[in-house]
């Protein structure tokens, strides 16, 4: 009648086991080169570098914080009242400004 007696045998239960590791494998492969893309992105900025301040536009106006981490995967910015943990590429693509100075002591913005 056309139907399937066998089932699922053992070599396709395999295969299908090789594909999601292999997919896996470059799915992780895919992240590893897309973080640190992003990271090489960032710190070619001569700019930003640990310890440098920055203002990050909110919804109610700014928010100066400081870089204290900065990996392949995630950037730590600090401030009196807060600390941020934010992936890579959303600080890599983010409207920032970088400031020269603490922001106690800013005098001029570089954009």
């Amino acid at each position: 009648m056309g139907m399937v007696q066998g089932g699922l045998t053992m070599g396709a239960i395999l295969s299908i086991i090789q594909f999601v590791l292999v997919l896996f494998a470059l799915l992780w492969i895919k992240n590893v080169v897309t973080n640190y893309s992003n990271y090489r992105n960032v710190i070619s900025n001569k700019r930003i570098a640990l310890g440098s301040w920055v203002r990050l536009p909110t919804s109610t106006g700014y928010s100066d914080v400081r870089i204290t981490s900065l990996g392949f995967s995630r950037v730590l910015l600090e401030n009196e009242d807060a600390v941020i943990n934010i992936p890579i590429l959303q600080f890599a693509n983010m409207t920032k400004v970088i400031l020269k100075k603490s922001p106690e002591n800013v005098d001029e913005i570089e954009d």
